[in-house]
């Protein structure tokens, strides 16, 4: 499986506290053989960093098999970072997307 970074975002919780938020397109082949057919499908993985009181404090969740049109995947992580989803809300978003 393939991930590709599509940004990175720094959300300010209060003024002395942050996060950050990473957005990946997962890229995986898939062989249906009962089909013969390949093709390439597209997740989603989300990830957050946080220090609290000298503690790391790492999320994440992913969605594999979203959608097999690149397109349609770049557009929704898009859509998920200027709305700054956070891995704990991914499942919800991406169901009201299918």
């Amino acid at each position: 499986m393939k991930m590709f970074c599509v940004g990175e975002e720094f959300l300010e919780i209060s003024p002395d506290d942050e996060m950050k938020v990473k957005y990946y397109i997962l890229e995986e082949n898939k062989i249906y053989s009962e089909l013969n057919l390949e093709t390439k499908t597209y997740g989603i993985k989300i990830e957050t960093y946080r220090d609290v009181n000298d503690i790391n404090i790492y999320t994440e969740d992913e969605i594999k098999d979203v959608t097999i049109d690149r397109k349609q995947i770049v557009n929704i992580t898009h859509l998920l970072k200027k709305n700054q989803v956070l891995p704990e809300h991914l499942k919800d978003v991406i169901e009201d997307f299918i």
